[in-house]
């Protein structure tokens, strides 16, 4: 059977009013032998929370707590393979989401390349096989989730990783830096990215594919 309701403490925030769970030390055998099941608030064998109830006690869609993800009550284990959007023709990415669930995969993880989303100063482009929205309702389609990769540093196979040209031209900016005028023009990357995917996150009423967003890529401090 799945855990007993003494397995869990709920816990609210005294400020923000959520609740969230945190298993004690004895339903780690329950976990370990694939019987934990998780719940929200402890209720056992419950089913998965509705749209109304989320909103009724102000709880997050989409939680981790320290094991997985919860997405809407249900244990979730992301596993992923990579597809970069901007270099699959349009007519064939439905296909390689399709692979990658034949494969076993539930999530695929891309890339937003700031350096092709933004080929010049002031100028977005979201076109095309540039449109990552449509990748988001595509992999939803196919049953997948999405991790996207937005940088602004995003690694490889990305040249200057994913960084513009334009950028590193201007003598006032520092890129891969704390300084103001780097992330002022993070900031407006960022701000017009988010135009496009923000009805797609895991935490909206329709339960979008988007169920987390990955900051910058190889980051070495040293």
């Amino acid at each position: 059977g799945g855990c007993r309701d003494r397995d869990f403490h709920r816990l609210r925030h005294p400020e923000t009013g959520r609740y969230a769970n945190v298993r004690s030390p004895g339903a780690d055998r329950a976990y370990l032998e694939g019987r934990f099941q998780a719940d929200y608030d402890g209720f056992r064998k419950a089913s998965p929370p509705s749209i109304d109830s989320f909103e009724e006690r102000n709880m997050p869609p989409i939680t981790f707590d320290g094991r997985s993800f919860l997405v809407a009550g249900r244990r979730t284990t992301l596993f992923g393979g990579g597809l970069e959007y901007v270099m699959q023709a349009e007519h064939d990415r439905r296909d390689r989401l399709d692979s990658l669930v034949r494969l076993g995969f539930n999530t695929v993880v891309a890339s937003g390349p700031w350096f092709l989303h933004a080929p010049t100063a002031g100028r977005f482009d979201f076109e095309g096989r540039l449109d990552v929205g449509r990748l988001l309702r595509e992999a939803q389609e196919a049953g997948l989730h999405v991790v996207l990769r937005i940088g602004p540093a995003i690694g490889a196979p990305f040249d200057g990783s994913g960084l513009p040209t334009w950028v590193g031209e201007r003598s006032d900016i520092e890129p891969r830096t704390g300084t103001p005028a780097f992330l002022e023009l993070v900031s407006r990357w960022f701000s017009r990215l988010s135009k496009e995917i923000v009805d797609l996150q895991g935490d909206r009423d329709e339960g979008g594919p988007l169920v987390a967003i990955q900051v910058e890529h190889g980051w070495s401090c040293g």
